[in-house]
Order: C-alpha cells, then structure tokens, then sequence
C-alpha cells in the first residue's frame, strides 16, 4: 500500500514540475523570438551593407 501512496505523491510533484514549466512557457517563448528577430535583423543588415 505505501508503494501506490509513494507513487501518487512523485506522480503529483511531477504534475507540479509540469506546471512550473508551462507557466515560465510564455517567457521562454517571448526570449526565443526575440532572439531570432535580432539574428534577422542582424542578417539583414549584414546583407545590405555587402550588396551596397
């Protein structure tokens, strides 16, 4: 019996974990894309000045 009580409380912290995570998703997300967009920018730019 205190094997399947063991398994539901790792099983809620696991949850927990889950949660945490796709709570800071959208701040994750948001850095990504800004980091992308910045490369770009940076590639844009990068190719203009080569072609002038």
């Amino acid at each position: 019996m205190s094997l399947v009580r063991n398994n539901q409380s790792n099983n809620h912290a696991h949850n927990q974990s889950w949660l945490l995570v796709l709570e800071d998703m959208p701040k994750l997300y948001h850095t990504v894309l800004e980091k992308q967009e910045a490369n770009a920018c940076r590639a844009y730019l990068g190719k203009n000045k080569v072609e002038s």
